[in-house]
């Protein structure tokens, strides 16, 4: 799978993760150094619900998302700003094709029920 090295900054510090670039998913993985090929899921959110945006510094991408009314924040960092540029762009296209197909869904179940 494609993948983007990054950092996540938590109140301990910054941690090491890769950006799994997947069309439904945000996930972030830690590498396993015992197991080399493997890794560890450490956020799993559908893509849909992720909001992206570039911090003030271009290698910063902080992510906004809403769980059970409760809004939280995540920041990534990058080596460079062309990987936080990529990881930018792939989020905001999966997450406009993912809810544009779920709007068709609604939209189709909705005519099949007034029919």
């Amino acid at each position: 799978m494609d993948r983007i090295v990054c950092g996540v900054v938590t109140p301990e510090g910054r941690h090491s993760r890769y950006m799994i670039l997947h069309k439904y998913l945000l996930l972030l993985v830690q590498p396993d150094v015992v197991q080399p090929g493997w890794a560890v899921v450490k956020t799993l959110l559908p893509v849909r619900r992720v909001e992206p945006h570039l911090e003030a510094d271009p290698r910063l991408l902080g992510l906004r998302w809403t769980e059970d009314g409760e809004s939280f924040l995540l920041t990534l960092t990058f080596e460079d700003t062309k990987r936080c540029s990529i990881a930018e762009s792939h989020l905001k296209k999966c997450r406009t094709k993912v809810r544009e197909r779920l709007s068709q869904k609604v939209l189709a179940f909705v005519e099949k029920l007034c029919d």
